[in-house]
């Protein structure tokens, strides 16, 4: 969970875990991102049928591979990824 420091005016920023009363959100929603992704490429298949947890940068590559797999025909998109963000003074996201 990120968030700035006001007095930076947004050019710091504190990580910090998921508040509590977030954290079974958090992790029932990243449980269905795993899924959507494990269902579209064979490596995370193969991690979740397994019952690993994948890294940061496995996950990234394997939307990297999905978006990339589905790049070119609207029949093909299964997966479009969608990250949200903010930014002050267009720095930020």
């Amino acid at each position: 969970f990120v968030y700035p420091e006001e007095a930076a005016k947004g050019e710091m920023y504190n990580v910090v875990d998921i508040p509590e009363n977030l954290q079974e959100s958090a992790a029932e929603w990243r449980g269905k991102l795993l899924e959507a992704v494990a269902e579209n490429d064979d490596a995370m298949m193969e991690l979740y049928l397994e019952g690993n947890e994948p890294t940061q940068e496995q996950l990234h590559e394997a939307i990297r591979r999905i978006t990339l797999a589905s790049k070119g025909s609207a029949d093909s998109v299964t997966v479009t990824p969608v990250f949200c963000g903010t930014a002050f003074k267009n720095k930020g996201v």
